[in-house]
């Protein structure tokens, strides 16, 4: 647990933020091999390609989508009063809109004690539309403890979904019987199914143990942003909007955006967002470190997604070293 290997962060900010220099140094010289009992390990670079094979380890390491096992990169409003000036090479991207969206921001908790253990999948649908589906992975050892179930430690969920379409978000999840179960006040449709987007038509029957709850909701905007393979190279990233931005959320992520009625982003769980709020002071301009996340250093797609709420959308993104 991350919470046990020393001291992530104290009043707000994470270690990650607080000592982005540092941050930046192990970025720019190591690389993630492998993550073992919620710890990550870090290779020096010339030294990745004669890295010997990975010892027998009592618990298999993950050794994929490591820039993504940690929390979530999260400026807050660190990067409204941090002195960061541009510097070496440049580059000027467009955001192109893609218009304003609904977000819902849902979690909750689903178990099964028969079987002693959670739901394969928690899937959320909005109108007839399935819209996210992921697993159960957050840390809940508030039911382990009212189950007096240890299996039961991470049955939970904490899903942000930025969706265009409308109507009621229903939780169900995704039983060992290969069937859907509502979750809380979630309802059986009338159909009596759930079709799964490129999948099959999943059946609806008895309701699950547990909860959902809509924990926000609001609009924000979305846009689209199309960055070099060599993004990582660049250390700085300055959103730009052709007026004062205002009060503001900036949500950063490589999560694809379907074509569709169903326009999704998968945040929290997946920890791939970074994140940093806009305040007043910051005028038109916001430079954001980005070099120092390690999620920077793991988005491979030429498209990244600016989820946006509040203040004046932003129209540009400028990619640079950042003066020391």
């Amino acid at each position: 647990d991350e919470g046990l290997v020393g001291l992530p962060g104290w009043d707000g900010p994470r270690n990650n933020v607080r000592h982005f220099e540092v941050a930046q140094y192990l970025l720019d010289g190591w690389t993630p091999i492998l993550l073992t009992q919620t710890v990550l390990f870090m290779l020096r670079n010339d030294l990745v390609a004669t890295m010997p094979a990975v010892p027998h380890l009592s618990t298999p390491p993950q050794t994929t989508d490591l820039a993504f096992s940690g929390p979530s990169c999260r400026w807050g409003d660190v990067a409204n009063f941090l002195d960061s000036r541009p510097t070496g090479q440049s580059l000027s991207l467009p955001v192109v809109s893609l218009g304003n969206r609904t977000r819902l921001e849902l979690r909750g908790w689903s178990y099964d004690p028969a079987t002693h253990s959670a739901p394969s999948k928690i899937v959320i649908t909005i109108g007839d539309s399935v819209v996210a589906s992921v697993p159960t992975s957050v840390r809940r050892p508030d039911i382990a403890a009212l189950l007096r179930d240890r299996r039961a430690a991470t049955s939970g969920y904490d899903i942000s979904v930025v969706t265009s379409n409308r109507g009621a978000a229903h939780a169900y999840a995704l039983g060992s019987d290969g069937t859907l179960h509502p979750v809380g006040h979630s309802y059986v449709p009338p159909t009596g199914y759930v079709q799964m987007p490129h999948g099959p038509r999943l059946r609806v029957t008895s309701q699950a143990i547990g909860s959902n709850e809509i924990a926000a909701s609001d609009v924000v905007h979305l846009a689209k942003v199309s960055v070099p393979l060599d993004h990582a190279s660049f250390k700085l990233a300055t959103f730009s909007a052709p007026a004062p931005i205002g009060v503001a959320n900036l949500e950063l992520t490589d999560t694809a955006v379907p074509v569709g009625d169903a326009r999704t982003l998968l945040m929290g769980n997946v920890r791939r967002e970074i994140t940093a709020n806009v305040l007043p002071v910051a005028g038109s301009d916001l430079a954001v470190r980005v070099g120092s996340c390690l999620q920077w250093h793991g988005y491979t797609t030429k498209s990244l997604y600016l989820v946006q709420s509040g203040g004046v959308p932003i129209t540009g993104l400028r990619l640079s070293g950042v003066r020391d």
